[in-house]
């Protein structure tokens, strides 16, 4: 994946099906328009970028610091919910853990 395609709105008219084949590929269009700049992504990215943006939420939520979890239950969390493993899980001083 390069840098996004910019292309008015004329060009894409013109070969929108081979365009939106392109997208589907993983090319990504940036259309000006009047009221403001539209990007053209896959369904494939645009889901893997909501996945990443559900994950960030989840730590943005405060800290209670009554209720802190262990890192190993934060990762065992985050695998069942996102499929993680914690394989490269971290020790308490933020290096990986020997097997």
């Amino acid at each position: 994946m390069g840098s996004p395609k910019i292309t008015k709105p004329s060009e894409l008219r013109e070969d929108l099906y081979n365009a939106l084949d392109r997208v589907s590929k993983g090319e990504r269009y940036i259309v000006p328009t009047k009221s403001g700049d539209v990007v053209l992504i896959s369904k494939q990215e645009y889901d893997c970028l909501i996945d990443d943006l559900e994950l960030l939420k989840e730590f943005e939520q405060p800290v209670d610091q009554t209720h802190l979890l262990a890192s190993d239950e934060v990762f065992a969390r985050l695998g069942r919910k996102y499929g993680f493993s914690n394989a490269n899980a971290v020790d308490k001083k933020g290096r990986k853990k020997s097997r």
